[in-house]
């Protein structure tokens, strides 16, 4: 088994919203108890619905937020507490690829300059190479060094996104979180970019952090999924189990709501998801997902599922046998 770079163990991130006029402050429980650990050369997908805490897990785990509880580790060691120059001593080994590929970038910016911020900042590498590594990224993603005097919005999206990936190269970290890479890039352009990260985990053994609402995507880039509901995780399984046979009823209502390609295939026969996510402000008692599930039963109500292990390497938060 490969070695374990990025993990979070009972992580947990509370919000405060509010004020004393309008009824005082109101904790939000964006994630709760979210166990994540992701291996060297694997590329793990966190999916769920909108607000669920996908994209917060991510920057717990870079530590572009601090836990309200749970502990983070690198590379076997505890980063948790980890802050000013030792904490900018981290960020070379892990990254982030943000969904926005325009507003990640700094349009008042040449690329070559944005490219090259990454070695100024941390110095790994003398003045005059600087120049050959930008050239070197460039091609890394299929872009043409010659461009490396543009600005940003002289890019396509596509392309700019390619840049962003570039810049996460940059210090040649352990792991890179990806988050919704490709919500805003047309189809086509899509198709590039999760080739793009397959290829440079293949060739780099980079860890990587799929973050996204798009299952299609995930169980074309990912090894394993996770995924969540309401800042819990409720399925985590190698890919190939989860998409032939979820366990979770949630997990089996997101892979209904995937459209078939194939206009003589019929969709999964899965239960139909309905009704609103409950508040994570006032979150259900029992199991988060009672209040939607079609097969929930009183204990449902009462009681929280653990994540635990069905075997085959899938955890399920269910009280389904």
């Amino acid at each position: 088994m490969s070695e374990t770079v990025l993990e979070g163990i009972g992580l947990s991130k509370h919000f405060f919203v509010g004020s004393p006029f309008s009824g005082g402050k109101r904790r939000v429980r964006a994630v709760e108890s979210v166990d994540i650990a992701i291996r060297r050369g694997e590329t793990v997908g966190l999916v769920g619905e909108s607000g669920c805490g996908k994209s917060t897990i991510g920057r717990l785990l870079l530590r572009l937020l601090d836990p309200t509880e749970g502990r983070i580790r690198l590379l076997n060691e505890d980063v948790t507490g980890v802050s000013g120059a030792a904490l900018r001593q981290l960020r070379q080994h892990m990254q982030i690829v943000f969904q926005d590929p325009f507003a990640s970038l700094n349009p008042r910016h040449r690329v070559g300059d944005i490219l090259s911020a990454p070695f100024r900042i941390h110095g790994t590498a003398p003045p005059s190479e600087i120049s050959f590594r930008v050239a070197d990224l460039m091609g890394r993603v299929g872009l043409d060094p010659a461009a490396r005097h543009k600005f940003p919005h002289e890019f396509s999206g596509g392309q700019r996104q390619r840049i962003g990936i570039a810049r996460a190269l940059a210090l040649e970290p352990d792991v890179i979180v990806c988050d919704e890479p490709v919500s805003a890039l047309d189809v086509s352009v899509q198709a590039q970019i999760v080739n793009l990260l397959r290829d440079l985990t293949e060739q780099t053994g980079i860890a990587l952090l799929f973050i996204s609402h798009d299952l299609a995507v995930v169980e074309n880039i990912c090894d394993r999924v996770a995924v969540m509901y309401l800042g819990r995780i409720v399925e985590f399984a190698d890919r190939d189990q989860l998409f032939d046979a979820p366990y979770h009823p949630y997990t089996k209502a997101l892979l209904q709501a995937v459209p078939r390609p194939d206009p003589n295939q019929r969709n999964r026969d899965y239960s139909r998801l309905e009704g609103e996510v409950p508040s994570p402000i006032n979150p259900p008692a029992g199991c988060a997902f009672h209040t939607r599930c079609p097969v929930a039963m009183g204990r449902c109500k009462a009681e929280r599922p653990l994540l635990s292990d069905r075997g085959e390497s899938r955890m399920v938060a269910c009280h389904l046998n």
